[in-house]
């Protein structure tokens, strides 16, 4: 499982979040005031990616890191840090619940990396590319 973090500029919940969802998916979504899973069929298999709210990330990084991540929250002016928890394959599920994040209240996807760099805006998800998946798009 790997992680990606979408970064928004407002104080957002897991119940906007899920409201959000359910105005443009018909996939099953199961949360409670933390997380949020979106749950579908495949291959007769269940799948899923997790949304996961960070109320306070910054406290929850490593040192080492916490200046470049602090400089990413600054510059994009961060309120909240969600994490999405997938399979590299789920990449394309999980840009799309994510734009629909950034149509709605803006911010940018970040990766698992120092200072979430690269991140992207909703104009740059098409760049996104995963390690395992370059060709993806």
């Amino acid at each position: 499982m790997e992680d990606v973090f979408y970064l928004c500029p407002e104080k957002i919940t897991i119940p906007q979040i899920k409201q959000v969802f359910q105005n443009s998916s018909s996939d099953t979504i199961v949360s409670d005031e933390e997380h949020l899973q979106i749950i579908w069929k495949e291959s007769e298999k269940l799948q899923f990616i997790e949304f996961y709210l960070f109320p306070d990330y910054i406290n929850t990084v490593d040192e080492d890191e916490t200046e470049l991540m602090l400089d990413t929250i600054r510059k994009n002016h961060i309120r909240t840090v969600i994490g999405i928890l997938h399979h590299t394959r789920h990449i394309p599920i999980v840009l799309k619940y994510t734009a629909l994040l950034m149509q709605e209240f803006g911010g940018v996807l970040g990766t698992d990396n120092a200072g979430f760099s690269p991140y992207f805006s909703l104009a740059e998800l098409r760049q996104f590319q995963h390690q395992d998946s370059p060709d993806l798009f």
